[in-house]
This record gives C-alpha cells, structure tokens and sequence, in this order.
C-alpha cells in the first residue's frame, strides 16, 4: 500500500483501530508533522499535507529511455466522417455497435485514427468479445499499447493465442480461443492438452473448455466424455451428457433409449385410428441418472417427475422413435397421454425439441416446428435447418402465433440472419405501428437486420408524426447503421 492508502484504511477504520502510519508517508511530510498526541487530528493533518504533495506533482525524469515508435501501418486512417462516428460510438451514442464499426472498417481495408486507439482499449479492457477487433484495429501498434499500459496488456497477447505459451500462461479467454483455434489445425495435439489439464482446471473452466469442444464434436470424444459424467460439479456432468446425446451410438445414448423404452408404451385403438402413445413419469432420480447428467431439482413452476421426463426425452436417440412411426410428422400427429393421465403435450414436445437441436436433426426440427409453432424451442429448432430455410419457416410462424409470440420469437432467432429474413422481420415490424408488444423485438431487429436491409421503406419515412417510441427508435438504429457503413464503404 502507498502512504495515502494507509491513511485512508485508517479513515476507514477510525484511529482508535488502527493509529496513523506516519512510518509510511514521504520524507518531507514525515519534517513538516508536528504530533499533538490526538490520533485524529494527526490523521488530518498528514491528510492535508499529503494530499498538497501528491498535487504539485513529481520532478521530471531525465534519464528515462523513450519508448520506441510503434511500427508504421500501412492501412490508411478512415475518413472525417466514420472518425466522427467512432467518436460518437465511444462516447456512448449507440455503443453497442463498436464492434459493427469495427468490423466494417476492417472489411473496407481501413484503421481508427490513432487518437482513438486508447478509448478502444477500454472499451475492449470492459467487453472481452471486443478484443479481437480491437487488436484487429490497432494493427501493428496493438502490441505497442499493450506494452506501455498493464491493463491493455491484452492487445500484445492477443495475436499470439496460436501459441502453446497461450494455452499454458494464458488468461480464460486466451486459453479457450488457443484450443478452438487448435481443434481446426492440429485437434490431436488440441485434445490431448485438453486431457492433460483436465483434473486441474477449476469447475468454471471445465464448463467454458467443454463448450469449446463440443464446437467441434467427434466420435473420439466419447470415451473421454464419459469420464466427464463422473465430473464432481454438476454442470460439468449435465454438459458432458448434452455432448455425448449429440453423438451417434454412445453409451450414454443406448442407456437413454433402455430408461425411455421402460416408460412409453402405445395403447392400440380401433382399426383406422392412430395409436397413442402413453408416457409414464420416472418415480425417481437416482445416482445413474444423476450422473448422466439428469438434473434433479427442477426449475420454479415445474413438476419435478415431468422435469426428469423431459430431459431423457431430449438426451434419447432420436432414432428410438423409428420403432413407433415412419417419420417424426407420423409420430407427431399420434396422440399423447400419461399412464395416469398425468403427462403434458408441452412436456413431451419440448423435450423432444431438445433432442432435436442437439443432435442437429433438420427432419425432427421441420416436424417439431409445423407442430408446436410457439413452443419455447422454435429459435433452436430454426438454427438446426439450412439458413435458406429461415425464412419461409419464420414467415409461415408469423401468421401462426400472435404478435407477442412472434416477437419473443425474433429476439431468439439466432445470428447473423439472412437479408430475406432481415425484410420479413422488418416488414412484420412496419405493419404494427402501435403495437406494444412489439417494442423488445424491433430493439433486436434493428441491430441484427444485415446491411442489405437498411434502405428499408420505412426508413423514409422519418419522423412520422405520433409514431411509437419503440419505431422511432428502431429507425433512428437503422438509419444511424446505414450512414456508419456509407461513411466506410
């Protein structure tokens, strides 16, 4: 601690915890201190004397060595206007799209002005997923700022993240894109570094190591997942059991389908009528399941018997149910009921939704999605299928749900978004002018539309007279989007 931070721990704490550390205060005040024997007009006194020391400032240096010149960039600066929307963006006007800028700027083959090179420090320093473009931008002087301040030390490490110092010395972030970048290039080398840590990496790390992996799925990974299963944290189990349910034939995947065969059944109806198929609830989660990654408390507001069916249902083989159907729209339209009674559709549908987006099955999504158009996994289910697909399905759900439905629908929807569905969502917007509903969807619209859609209609129209807030908004973003990729272009 320095001499002003001792003084005030010991404001804090008062004199009568802790006496005034005179031994630790600058020569010079240490002369000028004239004790009186009360500890806390002492405390003031060096208070005051310091606080005028620390503010007429230090002697200059004159035998420092400067610091060398960061190497030249090529790239030539951006023009006046994008520099003077940078600045707005970093002063706060539309902050979040920084990395929008950023990016754009970076396609268009151009740098920040160097002037605001240190506010985009900061800003990466606050937002790691900012880093990379921000290291992107500085260029060559990205190390160079990395060197003269601690806290943008990042912008020098950042480059070097294809390094084996990166996976060894380096921060979480730094760690987790080495090994994403080493599973493309060398996965070997990659999973057996990942093996290697494994026991000494802490529970939060486990977690963030295993979603990296799971980016990049292979058969082999199966016999270490199920050493993951015996993981001590539980949602390093309930992660691993997600990942080994994604991989064809594993072992986790035939003890799913043996506890889901030992609870369903059909029950055979009149000739020409479609079976039904009954569902009985688990009486119980025990150890095995448990270690399967089955969570035993559920969340608030739901049944804890149901909540322990629908995630066998989402960790069985989707092929388990060729047994009962020809294909997931023949199973789909069967009736459902519980042995009792006692078993939701909903429970049924989401947990079969779940199965389907993790284990990427485009049929089982398209079935699931004409079935339970607003059910709670429709976003996840649209990510499965071809991204020449979105539209028709998200168009075809529009005109199926209502209008809060759909716009709780469009704040899911994964990104980026294809420019056919960026004028479907924005359509959709311009023809409910007024309604509430609507106001978190256009927020999100607004920022996730790609480029080719910011010439839309209703951006002419501007300052529309007694237009919602939420529109005026949504204009004002897209308009403020457009410029900041004209001024770039």
């Amino acid at each position: 601690m320095t001499g002003w931070d001792d003084l005030v721990a010991t404001a804090m704490l008062g004199t009568a915890r802790r006496p005034a550390p005179v031994d630790t205060l600058p020569g010079p005040i240490r002369e000028h201190l004239d004790p009186t024997g009360d500890p806390a007009h002492d405390l003031l006194a060096a208070a005051a004397l310091l606080g005028g020391y620390r503010k007429a400032g230090t002697r200059a240096v004159t035998d420092s060595t400067p610091v060398p010149a960061a190497e030249p960039d090529p790239r030539p600066v951006v023009r006046d206007a994008a520099a003077t929307r940078l600045g707005r963006i970093l002063n706060g006007d539309h902050a979040d799209l920084l990395g929008e800028w950023l990016t754009a700027a970076a396609a268009a083959g151009y740098r920040p002005p160097p002037e605001h090179l240190p506010a985009l420090a900061d800003a990466a320093r606050a937002k790691s997923a900012l880093r990379p473009l921000v290291a992107a931008a500085a260029g060559t002087e990205a190390a160079w700022l990395g060197a003269i301040r601690p806290d943008w030390a990042f912008l020098g490490t950042h480059a070097t993240t294809d390094t084996d110092d990166a996976w060894r010395f380096g921060s979480p972030a730094q760690r987790r894109a080495w090994l994403a970048g080493a599973l493309r290039t060398e996965p070997e080398a990659a999973r057996k570094a990942l093996q290697e840590t494994w026991s000494a990496e802490p529970a939060e790390s486990r977690v963030d190591l295993l979603e990296v992996l799971g980016a990049a799925l292979k058969p082999e990974d199966a016999a270490f997942l199920e050493r993951a299963l015996d993981d001590r944290a539980q949602d390093v189990r309930r992660l691993a059991g997600e990942l080994l349910s994604c991989l064809p034939g594993s072992e986790l995947g035939r003890r799913m389908a043996e506890r889901m065969a030992a609870l369903v059944s059909v029950r055979r109806r009149s000739l020409g009528r479609r079976g039904v198929l009954v569902f009985e609830l688990p009486t119980e989660c025990d150890d095995a399941m448990k270690r399967d990654g089955i969570v035993a408390s559920p969340p608030k507001g739901t049944g804890q018997r149901a909540w322990w069916l629908r995630q066998l249902l989402a960790a069985t083989p989707l092929s388990f149910w060729d047994q009962y159907a020809d294909s997931p729209a023949d199973l789909l339209r069967m009736p459902f009921t519980g042995a009792d009674g006692d078993t939701d559709d909903a429970v049924v549908l989401a947990g079969l939704a779940g199965a389907a987006a993790r284990q990427h099955d485009p049929a089982w999504a398209r079935a699931l999605l004409e079935a339970d158009p607003a059910g709670p996994h429709v976003a996840d289910l649209v990510a499965v299928l071809p991204t020449d697909e979105w539209t028709a399905i998200i168009s075809g759900i529009a005109t199926r749900v209502t209008a809060a439905q759909f716009a709780e629908l469009t704040v899911s929807l994964p990104r980026p978004w294809p420019v056919s569905l960026g004028k479907v969502v924005l359509d959709w917007l311009d023809g409910r002018p007024n309604e509430r509903a609507v106001a978190w969807a256009a927020g999100v619209a607004a920022r996730a539309v790609p480029k080719e859609c910011l010439d839309h209609p209703m951006i002419t129209r501007e300052g529309q007279p007694a237009a919602a807030p939420w529109r005026v908004q949504l204009v004002q973003t897209l308009l403020f989007r457009r410029r900041l990729h004209e001024e770039l272009s």
